[in-house]
């Protein structure tokens, strides 16, 4: 398990944090913006040597809505 924090100066909107799981045959990866109205991103893989799945999506809270969904 790691947590993350990111923050690039001088622009204070693009700071997040972001929550890492990773085990031998899956990955888990979370971040939210440090802001008023932040966007959640999720995305995680399950797999082995032969074949891997994984999704990646994007939630906007300001929105309502998902701004982002790759598998």
């Amino acid at each position: 398990l790691k947590t993350i924090f990111s923050c690039r100066i001088p622009d204070q909107s693009s700071a997040k944090m972001e929550l890492q799981y990773l085990h031998d045959y899956a990955g888990i990866c979370t971040s939210v913006g440090l802001t008023a109205n932040p966007i959640v991103n999720f995305s995680g893989v399950l797999g082995t040597n032969v074949l891997a799945l994984g999704t990646d999506v994007s939630f906007d809270t300001k929105a309502g809505a998902i701004t982002k969904c790759n598998a």
